[in-house]
């Protein structure tokens, strides 16, 4: 009777053990991956650029509800958390990957392997082959034109430099603007504080860029008044929905 009872305690934990691997993700029991089944997944890349530096954007969508654990792996590295998507790429992401493909002056165009792996068993159950093409802009520069009245600034315009390194046409259809500061406030008497403040706006674009074309914009964004000091600002280009390009500068009024 002891060894029965031994023996059915150890299938109960076993079966608990298997459970938890599928479903540890959300703390839920989630379908195992459904090995071998390249259809299951949908796997999307595009090019991107951060400052001087070439990325490619990797995302794996699907219901997460419906699979286990998996990890995404690019030439047999897995991947790291963190990437700049927009709101509507950021929907549906099982796993991505921001991967490096070199900078403005040396862009790496070789085949990479894009793998999908069930955490559980450790089998691939997805790969394919992708490389960099498409548009691929940078932004080479950014220049504000600043006014200046009785240590009151304003910004009338914003100029922008952009190039398109990739081997196709693309679009350019929206920039958005952030900027970031901080001042000093609290109460008589207290300790300082450091209050945190931002800005944004959005610019309508419309511009073609053929490859290898470089331009130079000159946009309207009237920005109200600004205090002298330093400020952090991010600029970002969209095609439609899809977040191409980042920038980030600083801006010194003084």
């Amino acid at each position: 009777m002891v060894t029965k009872l031994k023996i059915i305690a150890l299938i109960v934990l076993l079966v608990i053990g298997i459970a938890g691997c599928i479903g540890e993700k959300r703390g839920t029991p989630t379908k195992p991956v459904p090995t071998g089944i390249a259809s299951e997944y949908k796997v999307e890349y595009w090019p991107l650029t951060h400052d001087e530096k070439a990325y490619l954007m990797i995302v794996v969508r699907g219901d997460p509800e419906r699979y286990g654990e998996i990890h995404l792996l690019v030439d047999g590295k897995e991947s790291s958390l963190g990437g700049i998507l927009s709101e509507a790429d950021s929907e549906s992401i099982i796993d991505f990957y921001m991967f490096a493909v070199g900078t403005y002056g040396d862009i790496n165009t070789q085949i990479h392997k894009v793998s999908i792996v069930d955490t559980c068993s450790g089998k691939t159950v997805h790969a394919e082959e992708i490389s960099v093409t498409g548009g691929l802009v940078f932004v080479r520069n950014v220049e504000f034109e600043v006014q200046e009245s009785d240590d009151i600034y304003t910004i009338p315009t914003i100029t922008l430099h952009v190039t398109n390194k990739g081997d196709t046409i693309i679009r350019i259809t929206k920039a958005m603007i952030w900027i970031d500061w901080y001042d000093v406030g609290g109460r008589p008497g207290e300790s300082p504080i450091a209050i945190y403040h931002n800005k944004k706006m959005e610019i309508s674009l419309s511009l073609e860029l053929q490859p290898g074309e470089s331009r130079i914009l000159i946009k309207d964004i009237s920005l109200p008044s600004m205090d002298a000091g330093t400020y952090d600002v991010m600029l970002t280009l969209y095609t439609y929905q899809r977040l191409i390009a980042r920038y980030d500068i600083e801006l010194v009024l003084e």
